[in-house]
């Protein structure tokens, strides 16, 4: 079952405009009611939707007074943040990645996945990088369950968990005993399709814990823009404006002068000003 195309066929049923690419949203008119529908589970709905298609393409158990346990064994959980243009999204991601890659150690992995490292643990544990001809990805695992972080048509950023065994998560419930009684206690999730809802909060929460950690990432796409405006030459009035070279010396010297706390309420002025041009930029001074 995809996801996305359900939510695709949700949004026809409420006349909501949305523009999707294989299966990915770039566009959606609402994006609250949208978020709304994707998080509406019906797991008796499912039911009854799998239980027509049984007897329609295969009858037999029926005719037996037989019916279907319907089970859930892997699962992928994706969310979704879209960008209004590749321009938004692409030099934030580059950044992104590179320090995924040098500072999810783990016990970070653990605590995405809302695992715990213990002192027998046996769990492969580790961070994979690819670069494919799509563009790239990193991923992040622990056993059966990972989490991956990758663009979809440079205007989406996707944050997926996947699992390949659900009873790998411990959930509190009910747990039948052999001499008929019962208790709630901690025990591995049911792999039903009534289980999907528990499913999807472990994974949804697993996702917004990695969201949080990589928003705590430096953005330093901003300081490479001004870096790059303040290198570059301007023009104005029909006169051209060098840019600052940081590599140069007396540049350099300017830069350092004009950053001091001293100007930054009043800017600089008078006296300081003429040392700056005079001592400082004699090549831009000229004298009658």
């Amino acid at each position: 079952m995809n996801g996305h195309n359900l939510l695709a066929y949700k949004l026809d049923k409420k006349q909501l405009s949305y523009r999707m690419q294989d299966n990915a949203f770039l566009e959606i008119s609402d994006i609250e009611t949208a978020q709304k529908l994707s998080d509406r589970i019906n797991p008796q709905g499912l039911h009854k939707v799998l239980d027509v298609f049984a007897r329609r393409y295969s009858p037999v158990p029926e005719s037996l007074g037989l019916g279907y346990t319907w089970t859930v064994q892997q699962i992928e959980c994706a969310t979704d943040i879209m960008f209004r243009k590749p321009e938004y999204l692409a030099p934030i991601y580059d950044e992104i990645i590179h320090t995924a890659i040098y500072t999810v150690k783990p016990d970070n992995i653990a605590t995405f996945l809302g695992q715990r490292i213990t002192y027998n643990c046996t769990k492969e544990i580790g961070t994979n990088y690819n670069q494919r001809i799509l563009g790239t990805r990193i991923k992040h695992h622990m056993g059966d369950v990972s989490i991956k972080m990758y663009d979809k048509f440079g205007c989406v950023l996707r944050i997926e968990s996947t699992c390949n065994d659900i009873s790998t998560f411990r959930v509190e419930r009910e747990v039948q005993h052999r001499d008929g009684t019962s208790d709630i206690r901690k025990a591995p999730l049911k792999k039903s399709i009534y289980s999907l809802y528990q499913l999807f909060t472990i994974l949804k929460s697993a996702n917004y814990r990695y969201l949080e950690f990589i928003s705590s990432f430096d953005d330093h796409s901003s300081g490479r823009k001004k870096l790059d405006e303040v290198s570059h030459s301007r023009r104005e009035k029909e006169r051209t404006y060098r840019g600052f070279n940081f590599f140069d010396s007396r540049d350099l010297s300017v830069l350092e002068a004009i950053s001091k706390g001293e100007y930054m309420t009043f800017g600089i002025q008078g006296k300081s000003g003429a040392y700056i041009l005079i001592f400082l930029m004699p090549k831009f001074c000229h004298f009658a």
